[in-house]
């Protein structure tokens, strides 16, 4: 059975361009843009060691890594961003997940990322 057969969430991957250029050949602003929509995938949270905890100045947060697979081919950069998942009923999963990094493997691509707040 292939790692397809897994992929019954939908997320849209979007990619950070610029509008306009300035005379030093900076960007002046910048969109996030989709590239990529109903994409097949499957989302979900990392348990055990991979566990971070981040410190600000008020609270303590423990991010849990959120873990995902995409199909071979998948036009994504770790640049990118995932802005949404939603299950087959089209109910959202996940908020916007930052990739921290994509894996090749035999039969899809692997995504470490974390869920920006």
């Amino acid at each position: 059975m292939g790692a397809r057969t897994f992929m019954t969430n939908r997320c849209t991957i979007e990619r950070e361009v610029a509008l306009g250029v300035s005379e030093s050949g900076n960007p002046t602003a910048l969109e996030w843009t989709a590239v990529g929509l109903n994409v097949p995938c499957r989302f979900w949270f990392g348990t055990g060691t991979a566990l971070r905890t981040k410190d600000n100045t008020t609270s303590t947060i423990t991010v849990h890594p959120v873990i995902g697979m995409l199909p071979l081919g998948t036009d994504i950069k770790v640049t990118d961003r995932i802005s949404s998942v939603t299950d087959r009923r089209g109910d959202k999963l996940f908020g916007a997940i930052k990739i921290d990094a994509i894996e090749r493997r035999k039969d899809h691509l692997s995504v470490i990322a974390e869920e920006i707040e």
